[in-house]
């Protein structure tokens, strides 16, 4: 297996555990992208195709100036911004839109899962069982890290950097 294909590897199990970490505490803990800020690091380096760093850099500095005051303002969390702000970095300029989009679906289809989840009671039957999800005991939360790693694995393939694996 190459490098770039572990790199891939590695960037959906970071996605999955910025995900599932979310889902169980309403936190995605700083590790998730710091790691995935390395990790864009060594596969860049590993990419057969040139890298465009400063198309990286500024999508990643744009949806940090956009997500900040959201975060100022209660709207996310702070681990939210991290994790889109790293993933524009991963995506470039080019990309950027079809991120936000594949979020935003996903983040539709969270919400909505979420909402039922919460008229069901889930949160009483997963007690008594046991398991205990911060976010089905806050009412006005959404993990939303849950769909902005599922945005971002649905483009998985078009990721820049990865992207010759695809081809």
């Amino acid at each position: 297996m190459s490098l770039l294909a572990l790199c891939a590897a590695a960037y959906a199990a970071l996605l999955v555990a910025a995900a599932v970490c979310d889902v169980a505490w309403l936190k995605v803990p700083n590790a998730i992208p710091v790691a995935l800020l390395v990790l864009l690091g060594i596969a860049g380096a590993a990419s057969p195709q040139p890298i465009f760093w400063l198309s990286h850099a500024s999508a990643g500095a744009v949806i940090l100036a956009f997500c900040v005051p959201l975060y100022a303002l209660g709207k996310i969390g702070g681990g939210d911004v991290k994790l889109m702000s790293i993933l524009g970095l991963w995506q470039g300029f080019p990309m950027l839109p079809t991120l936000l989009f594949a979020v935003a679906i996903c983040g539709c289809a969270v919400a909505v899962t979420f909402l039922v989840l919460r008229a069901l009671n889930a949160r009483s039957w997963l007690a008594s069982i046991g398991i205990r999800l911060v976010s089905l005991e806050a009412a006005d939360n959404v993990p939303y890290a849950v769909a902005i790693s599922g945005g971002a694995l649905t483009i998985l393939p078009h990721v820049p950097v990865l992207s010759p694996l695809f081809t």
